[in-house]
């Protein structure tokens, strides 16, 4: 307290040696740090608003989040053709968004500004391969704490090459693995928005080149533009699973790969056959009918009477000398021939099923280098590759 006072009684004589203006002076000086210093408080206490995803949005995305925000009370702002939300809720809500399948489906220039906070003294391909890195962690966060039932995800990403002699740009591609919690189901849904969510944060790279799999089990990803219901995609994958695991157990061969692919029988379906018998069966076959007809005229035609004046008297002797006679005969026959009856039979097959099946299987060249091995002559010797290749064309006809 004795501090203070000395120095309050300092303050008091250096000022009173002062002017009125330098007093002024020193005084707006006080208000103007004491007004910096309010707003730097007041502006800490505030939330920064920055872009949900620094890219443009149509009006029909932009209002298809903006509703959703107001389902979820979500503070929001809107600038332009940009959605500015929270600093804090940034990640979140772009993670909620990915898994309501609400995002526009080309995020990819969003996620770059994310991602520019790296140096950009850096060179060029270890700054490249840092931001993937980067990307892969951020959207593993998202599946994990935004998608209901995911316990942890990994993504990893296969980015689209540069153009080549042939100037056709690669499809970029992905993997997703993700643990569910106990008692949860891994369905389509979720495998269709996991990919969603993935390619739409990354250039060249469509929703069915992303593969997702949930406790080792491989989801379905439906196609962009392919609707289904999907209690197809379930009975899909049910079968192609089991079918694969079959086939697996028969062939007892290390790593061969083995893909199935099933089209599952769900609607019921009628099938009518109508046969018809053979003619010597003598079912419904009715006898041939024919029928023939004869027709004869004649008639009597006057000469022809030449030019001038004739005498209108007949010449005796043979009134029918100059006369002509016509005579025409006309026979037909008609065969008709009956038409033998059939036989319709209608079939309904209730749902279920399947009605194709395709198996593709995959040896590694270890399982033809170890038959080549047992049948040489030498248990010991490594096979040659002509060895091997001779084994893979003798097999192959038999594998199939």
């Amino acid at each position: 307290m004795e501090f203070l006072r000395r120095a309050i009684r300092q303050i008091r004589s250096q000022l009173g040696v002062l002017t009125t203006s330098q007093r002024l002076v020193v005084v707006l000086c006080v208000v103007i740090m004491g007004g910096a210093i309010f707003w730097m408080v007041r502006y800490a206490g505030q939330r920064v608003m920055v872009p949900l995803l620094n890219q443009p949005f149509t009006d029909e995305e932009r209002q298809r989040i903006i509703d959703q925000f107001e389902d979820w009370q979500q503070r929001y702002d809107v600038s332009g053709d940009r959605i500015l939300v929270p600093t804090d809720d940034r990640r979140r809500l772009i993670g909620r968004l990915g898994y309501a399948q609400l995002l526009p489906d080309d995020t990819s220039l969003g996620w770059a500004s994310l991602l520019e906070e790296s140096s950009i003294w850096e060179p060029t391909e270890q700054r490249e391969t840092k931001n993937l890195i980067v990307l892969q962690t951020m959207l593993a966060q998202a599946i994990e704490e935004e998608f209901p039932g995911v316990e942890s995800a990994k993504v990893f990403i296969n980015k689209a090459e540069k153009r080549r002699v042939s100037n056709v740009m690669p499809m970029a591609s992905a993997s997703v693995i993700v643990t569910l919690s106990g008692g949860e189901e891994a369905t389509s849904r979720l495998g269709t928005a996991i990919a969603d969510f993935v390619s739409g944060a990354n250039q060249n790279m469509k929703r069915e080149n992303v593969s997702v799999i949930a406790n080792g089990q491989k989801l379905k990803v439906i196609p962009v533009g392919e609707q289904a219901p999907s209690e197809y995609w379930e009975s899909k994958t049910r079968y192609e699973q089991y079918f694969r695991g079959k086939i697996i157990s028969i062939l007892e061969v290390d790593n061969a790969l083995v893909q199935v692919d099933v089209k599952p029988q769900l609607d019921e379906t009628e099938q009518i056959i109508v046969s018809i018998p053979n003619e010597e069966s003598g079912k419904s076959w009715l006898p041939a009918i024919q029928t023939s007809s004869s027709e004869q005229s004649s008639s009597n035609t006057p000469p022809a009477q030449g030019p001038g004046i004739a005498a209108n008297v007949g010449s005796g002797g043979g009134s029918g000398a100059g006369a002509g006679r016509s005579e025409t005969t006309e026979q037909s026959e008609t065969t008709r021939q009956a038409f033998p009856g059939s036989e319709t039979v209608k079939t309904r097959k209730a749902p279920g099923g399947i009605t194709d099946i395709t198996v593709t299987v995959l040896y590694p060249k270890t399982f033809f280098k170890q038959i080549a091995r047992q049948r040489a002559e030498d248990k010991e010797a490594e096979p040659t590759d002509e060895v091997v290749q001779a084994q893979i064309d003798l097999e192959t006809p038999e594998l199939r």
